[in-house]
């Protein structure tokens, strides 16, 4: 049955039907309707020729992949439209509409070519099939949907991006608009999705600091959309906060002393991931030696650093995008590192017998400037009198004033640069105890100084030496101011008589004065010198000459004198020597006379010269011959004189 089009029922209500007569009404209808069908046949029959496709327009193109088609309204038909990929159908792709003059095709591909056709069905016997346009198909070409296309920066995983942060990427030529989503996870919620148009770029505001975002930009036309990266999301940290103000120390600006591996100190710095440190011997407000970074503490300790030296040193907090803070405001520190450690030498601790001015050394500290010594009667470990100084060297006597004698001490030596001082044995102080005051000054006073003729046993004297405990001297017989035999002690007498002097010998001795504190020479260390008296030179008899004959009974012997002689003695027997008891002292004389003699007897006589230092015996042995007795001689000898001569010389 033909249908007439719904627009054309509307004008074609039923009238002239009157109420309660419903079999004439219903004739009437039935009339008037195939009146109407008629005149429409007849009326349409030619023009079903010129039904047409509306939209797409034949040879469409850029169109996506879902399309709308429409055609023209053709009265009482029904419709089947085909999309093929040829200008023809396969089987079974005819698809009906019913009597609706539009459908929607989706899934289509993108940059492809379709053809397609609508088909009107009537009841005309005569155009059953009414192909629409003549039965030619059109033609129309899906978008091709963008291209893969990429981001370009942020890089991925780029940070210390700003907060206000622009993401770019590549054109996409096909692209009509751009979406973009960022997150802080890499999925995109619900209307995140935000189209910028057709841009290459978008700038996102109020990002937080120190956080990762991920994005993500589509490019899209008509066709659809692809996502940048086949899909892959982007990421970025934004900038994090700029750590905070924070200040070094210890040491304290303008430190003294700091140990060659001191410990460097400073405060937290508010989002601070890392710290870095510089220590420069430059002070111009840089690094010229390298920063020391990755720093998690708050402290550092450098190494190497030299003995006596200046350091300028700086921290800054870097957070994890780099971004740094200097200390203090950028203002570097400096510090001065003490000299290297030394010890002292001597005296070692705990000596004694040590002089009011004694020498002390010690070893050299490194980058000293000068050294300072302290000497103290109290064990505090501190110079409660004062420090002196010494000059820049590692040995010295104590300086002025002297300490006092038989006292105990307690000494340092501290090593000076210019940034303070450092104590030797890394302060610990020694000890020592000075000596006993050594006795006072004192003089030889016998023999004078260059006596001569002494006796061999000739008594030393001096004068007395206060705090003396005893005396020692010594005699030598090498003029070079000093003992070369021995000190012999004298015990606390002020003389002493040397033994073993040689006669007619120079000697020279000294005497000095000791006790606990040392010795002390006579005269300044000035030796004296005395000479011993030698025995009498040699000499010789004179008269009777030897083996003289007919001597008297009566006779009187002579011999020269002897140089250095203080006496004589006289000796005569019948036999050339002389019996124990026989020499005879006859003074200081160079004769002696002596009587009754016996007659025509050989006598031998001898002479010694005689002093202090010895005898000396004359240098002949002299017979003396008497004369035989004559006849008016009495044979009888002189008893008187006999009596006084026995034995011969003897007074």
């Amino acid at each position: 049955m033909l249908q007439m089009p719904s627009r054309l029922r509307a004008h074609w209500e039923p009238v002239g039907c009157t109420a309660g007569r419903p079999t004439s009404r219903s004739a009437g209808r039935a009339l008037v309707v195939a009146l109407a069908a008629f005149v429409w046949l007849t009326t349409h029959a030619v023009a079903a020729l010129a039904y047409g496709k509306q939209t797409p327009a034949n040879g469409t193109g850029g169109l996506a992949r879902t399309v709308t088609l429409t055609w023209d309204y053709v009265p009482l038909a029904t419709y089947r439209y085909c999309v093929s990929l040829t200008a023809s159908c396969p089987s079974g792709g005819w698809v009906s509409t019913g009597s609706t003059e539009s459908a929607t095709v989706s899934g289509l591909d993108g940059g492809t070519t379709y053809y397609w056709q609508v088909v009107a069905f009537t009841s005309d016997l005569k155009n059953p099939t009414i192909p629409l346009n003549g039965g030619t198909w059109w033609s129309f070409t899906t978008l091709f949907r963008p291209p893969t296309f990429n981001k370009t920066s942020p890089a991925n995983g780029a940070t210390a991006v700003s907060t206000t942060a622009t993401v770019r990427w590549e054109a996409v030529a096909t692209a009509t608009s751009y979406e973009v989503c960022a997150n802080t996870a890499p999925t995109c919620p619900a209307g995140g999705w935000v189209n910028v148009g057709n841009v290459t770029s978008r700038t996102q505001h109020g990002l937080d600091h120190g956080t990762t975002y991920y994005w993500q930009v589509r490019a899209v036309n008509a066709s659809g959309s692809i996502d940048a990266d086949s899909g892959t999301w982007w990421s970025f940290t934004t900038i994090h906060f700029a750590p905070g103000a924070f200040t070094k120390g210890p040491p304290a600006s303008g430190a003294a002393g700091v140990a060659t591996s001191p410990t460097l100190f400073w405060s937290e710095s508010l989002w601070a991931a890392t710290y870095q440190v510089c220590v420069d011997t430059t002070n111009d407000g840089a690094c010229g030696t390298s920063w020391t970074g990755g720093v998690t503490g708050r402290s550092v300790s450098p190494v190497g650093l030299s003995p006596a030296t200046t350091y300028y040193w700086q921290v800054r907090a870097a957070n994890v995008d780099g971004v740094t803070t200097d200390a203090d405001g950028g203002a570097w520190f400096s510090f001065t590192t003490r000299p290297g450690t030394f010890g002292k030498l001597a005296p070692a601790s705990g000596a004694t017998g040590m002089p009011a001015s004694p020498a002390v050394s010690w070893t050299a500290s490194a980058g000293a400037t000068n050294y300072e010594v302290c000497a103290d009667q109290v064990n505090d470990s501190a110079c409660s009198a004062s420090w002196l100084t010494v000059g820049n060297v590692t040995s010295t006597t104590w300086p002025s004033p002297p300490l006092a004698y038989d006292a105990l001490y307690y000494w340092q030596v501290r090593a000076v640069y210019a940034g303070g001082s450092i104590q030797a044995d890394s302060g610990t102080w020694f000890s020592f105890r000075t000596k006993v005051q050594e006795p006072a000054a004192f003089s030889k006073t016998a023999p004078a100084n260059g006596a001569t003729g002494l006796p061999a046993s000739t008594t030393l004297t001096w004068g007395a030496s206060a705090r003396a405990a005893s005396y020692e001297y010594c005699v030598d017989t090498t003029n070079d101011g000093a003992c070369a035999t021995s000190w012999t002690s004298a015990g606390t007498n002020a003389s002493a008589v040397p033994i073993g002097l040689s006669a007619g010998t120079t000697y020279y001795w000294q005497v000095r004065a000791v006790n606990a504190g040392g010795a002390v020479d006579a005269d300044t260390s000035t030796w004296w010198s005395f000479t011993t008296l030698a025995p009498p030179r040699a000499f010789g008899k004179t008269i009777p000459a030897d083996t003289a004959m007919g001597v008297s009974t009566a006779v009187t012997v002579r011999w020269d004198p002897s140089a250095r002689a203080t006496s004589y003695e006289v000796c005569a027997n019948t036999a050339p020597t002389c019996p124990a008891g026989w020499w005879v002292d006859v003074g200081n004389v160079t004769s002696v006379s002596r009587h009754a003699l016996d007659h025509g007897t050989t006598y031998f006589w001898q002479v010694r010269a005689v002093n202090s230092a010895g005898r000396t015996d004359a240098c002949n042995r002299l017979p003396v011959y008497t004369r035989p007795p004559t006849p008016d001689t009495p044979d009888s000898h002189d008893t008187t004189l006999d009596s006084i001569m026995r034995p011969p010389w003897r007074r």
